[in-house]
């Protein structure tokens, strides 16, 4: 399983949609594509995203959680970037909910 808190699909759509008025897509040498492999990984996946957040808006997060064929989303409310300062018990919850509903039959006796 893997955990992903807030984390940016493609360095070109940050770009882009802070600089929306500049040719990022041209300017950009390394596009970072961490999106491009997503589709084959196939253990669970938590998507953990801010509702307020303002750096990576939650759309992003959504776009991100599709990309992978087995996500379950979070949408952590009156929180912004930085998740752990702004909602640990929620986030903690979370992760809580999620390692329990993956874990391997074996691991949970």
């Amino acid at each position: 399983a893997v955990m992903l808190i807030t984390p940016w699909d493609r360095l070109e759509h940050v770009a882009q949609h802070h600089y929306p008025w500049l040719p990022v897509g041209w300017l950009l040498r390394d596009r970072y594509d961490s999106a491009a492999h997503l589709a084959d990984f196939k253990r669970p996946v938590l998507v953990v995203w801010a509702s307020e957040d303002r750096v990576m808006p939650p759309e992003h997060g959504r776009w991100l959680a599709e990309l992978f064929p087995n996500s379950r989303l979070v949408e952590i409310d009156d929180s912004y970037t930085l998740i752990p300062e702004d909602q640990p018990a929620e986030l903690s919850r979370a992760i809580r909910e999620f390692v329990r509903d993956t874990a391997p039959a074996a691991a949970t006796r």
